[in-house]
């Protein structure tokens, strides 16, 4: 009876609003994948359950497609991977309920209870990530590898590389492809290498804030303040820590991508695709651009702070002073390091006068550096 009265009811809902319901429910129930090669109707043979990168080529075979036509698709096929590595896992690097399903996928038993032994467990594995996201399409187990080596290898026969940078990526991933995809920068990054130099100092935490490490070091090996020694460790520090920010951001300050980076860090949203307007609305925000690299060290999210002076006392209260100037610092890092550690002064030199000029109360030596001439200045967030 009750089936009989459904149908009436759908009888009665008009052709048109009955097929628009029926392809949402479609649209709805598509993985990101799908929808992307739904796009391309006339690729018939789509087999969901094959591994989505063996799938892609096959498509840009059988459109026989040039070079920038298969580029363009693959900017979309980039993205599909993306939202599907989040739709499965998250995108919150500080879910336990996310680590621990990796862990489950990657067949670590018993399955860590607390987030950092989870987090310990997988960044220890050898592993494709475009696998991580083929295991929901194939019901194949992941491959782990026992080398770096051999993952190399086996990425490169099969093509399986995964987008290094894309718009969509969650903290999760980012964590993952730098931890896993890129192994030797995760094991020995440029901090890293910094306080391998000292290596009676084992008690180094490379989860922990870099500058309080380096505090740490200083107070470990009981550098006074004017020592030799301290002053030669904090020049190698500050060339650690501007290579560091390089690496992770890169070094291009008309680069789209960095900037979307520094969004997606900043949690602005949603993101912006123009270059200009990335700029802007990173240039309005108050941050510690040390805070910038620990992010990738501690997985802690970034603070944005309401004003300049609230920036300015949590800089004093952590000591983390960036180095106004440094030879590896690139353009993009130079551009932050003048909008954002020292807006007031970005502010007057963007003016048609083109004459920097001091603060009210102090000064600037050109990066927000330290004092001003009279030395009664106050420090705003660039030195260690």
């Amino acid at each position: 009876m009750q089936a009989n009265v459904f149908q009436t009811f759908l009888w009665q809902i008009p052709l048109p609003l009955l097929l628009a319901y029926q392809i949402l429910a479609q649209n709805c129930t598509r993985s990101p994948i799908d929808a992307f090669f739904a796009r391309y109707p006339p690729f018939s043979s789509y087999n969901p359950s094959a591994p989505a990168t063996s799938e892609f080529h096959r498509m840009c075979n059988f459109f026989a497609w040039d070079e920038d036509e298969r580029k363009g698709a693959a900017r979309l096929f980039q993205n599909a991977l993306t939202l599907e590595f989040n739709n499965i896992y998250g995108a919150d690097a500080n879910s336990l309920v996310s680590w621990q399903k990796l862990c489950s996928i990657l067949r670590i038993t018993p399955v860590p209870e607390e987030i950092e032994a989870c987090r310990a467990a997988v960044q220890h594995t050898h592993v494709n990530i475009v696998d991580l996201i083929d295991t929901h399409r194939t019901a194949k187990r992941v491959k782990v590898f026992p080398s770096e080596r051999a993952l190399s290898d086996y990425t490169k026969k099969t093509k399986k590389f995964f987008p290094k940078e894309n718009i969509y990526a969650g903290g999760l991933l980012r964590h993952l492809l730098r931890q896993i995809m890129n192994p030797e920068l995760a094991d020995r990054s440029h901090l890293d290498e910094f306080f391998a130099r000292y290596n009676q100092f084992t008690s180094y935490n490379p989860s922990a804030p870099a500058i309080s490490e380096f505090y740490r070091l200083c107070d470990f090996f009981g550098w006074k303040k004017d020592s030799s020694k301290r002053k030669k460790a904090r020049e190698r520090f500050r060339d650690a820590l501007t290579q560091e920010f390089n690496e992770i951001y890169g070094t291009d300050a008309h680069r789209l991508p960095s900037w979307q980076a520094l969004c997606r860090i900043l949690d602005i949203s949603p993101i912006p695709d123009d270059l200009e307007v990335c700029q802007a609305t990173v240039k309005r925000t108050h941050v510690n651009i040390v805070d910038l690299v620990d992010t990738q060290r501690t997985l802690r999210r970034v603070e944005v702070f309401p004003s300049e002076v609230e920036l300015s006392k949590y800089t004093k209260e952590t000591r983390k002073y960036f180095p106004p100037k440094n030879a590896y610092a690139g353009g993009l890092l130079r551009y932050l390091l003048r909008h954002i550690t020292n807006p007031g002064l970005a502010h007057t030199r963007d003016r048609s006068s083109g004459t920097p000029r001091g603060r009210k109360g102090g000064g600037s030596n050109g990066r927000g550096a330290g004092r001003d001439r009279s030395g009664t200045g106050r420090r705003s967030g660039s030195q260690v």
